[in-house]
């Protein structure tokens, strides 16, 4: 029992002091209503759950996946639970499994943790992940930039597209040993733009923590 009450008050602390302040900072705000702790609760345990799903054997005879994409695999199995975590919330969302928050609540959490998350860099496979996670959706319009505010919206019709789209594609990835693939979304996806460097400057000026 202790030790769940140390969770749920860190997780509230990490809310109060980190997320919700770079909300107030990078979300839009005709959606800063839809961040609430209920939601980053509820998508930080999804994540835990999507991250526990692993491919562990190429279905194409190229042994096991990690082996089959080496030194890219940390970092796409991280983009995997950070992915699969959103469909995952859908499906739950759809079945009227979760009642406290909306889906649309956890697409808008999503964004602001992936700006929170995104500042560990990519030395961590979690750092990396986000950023590749975060290019991907940007550049399928999940979410847009408004660049006279410097804030972002989420697109969530689009948002929920992209993200059985995405699913789909990594988890393929991951099924066929895809090294080339997951090359190329490295090089393609992992790196931060100008105007994302600004935004994440903004937070820094802030003095928001990292962790």
């Amino acid at each position: 029992g202790n030790r769940k009450l140390q969770f749920k008050n860190s997780m509230k602390a990490k809310f109060d002091n980190i997320l919700l302040p770079i909300a107030n900072i990078l979300i839009d705000s005709s959606e800063r209503n839809n961040v609430k702790y209920e939601g980053f609760f509820i998508n930080f345990v999804t994540y835990e759950i999507a991250d526990a799903i692993l491919v562990k054997t190429t279905i194409n005879g190229k042994g096991p996946v990690k082996d089959a994409l080496k030194d890219y695999f940390p970092t796409i199995n991280s983009l995997k639970a950070d992915i699969l975590s959103l469909y995952l919330l859908s499906k739950l969302q759809e079945k009227k499994l979760i009642s406290d928050v909306t889906i649309n609540d956890n697409y808008v959490i999503f964004v602001a943790n992936v700006l929170r998350s995104i500042r560990f860099g990519a030395a961590f496979a979690q750092g990396s992940s986000n950023l590749i996670a975060f290019n991907m959706l940007y550049k399928m319009k999940a979410f847009e930039r408004n660049a006279a505010t410097g804030t972002y919206k989420v697109n969530f019709e689009r948002m929920k597209e992209v993200i059985n789209k995405l699913t789909k594609d990594i988890l393929t990835v991951l099924l066929e040993g895809d090294y080339a693939t997951a090359k190329s979304w490295i090089e393609i996806y992992g790196n931060m733009s100008d105007e994302l460097q600004k935004d994440i400057r903004k937070i820094r000026e802030a003095n928001i923590p990292i962790d």
